[in-house]
């Protein structure tokens, strides 16, 4: 976080067919023109060559996918983050 009033707030849903979980927090928040691009694998490795934030992104997402789940991001500057995945049940 970048202060010391940093939140994160994690929730979990047990639905009939799948594990969904919710990552929030109120911290500078991701610009839109990088939502895009969050996920993919030569966006992260450039962005972290100055700051590691989402450098294990892509893997995430590649996992996810290999596990016939997914992944969802939203943002606003200022007010924080909002990472929703979701994994099947069995």
């Amino acid at each position: 976080m970048q202060n010391n009033k940093g939140a994160i707030k994690i929730i979990f849903h047990d639905l009939k067919d799948k594990y969904l979980f919710e990552i929030d927090d109120n911290g500078p928040g991701i610009p839109a023109e990088e939502l895009n691009t969050l996920f993919d694998w030569i966006y992260t490795v450039k962005k972290s060559a100055l700051d590691n934030s989402y450098s294990d992104l892509p893997l995430v997402k590649r996992l996810l996918t290999k596990m016939n789940g997914g992944i969802l991001v939203q943002s606003e500057i200022g007010k924080g983050s909002s990472f929703v995945f979701s994994v099947p049940k069995g």
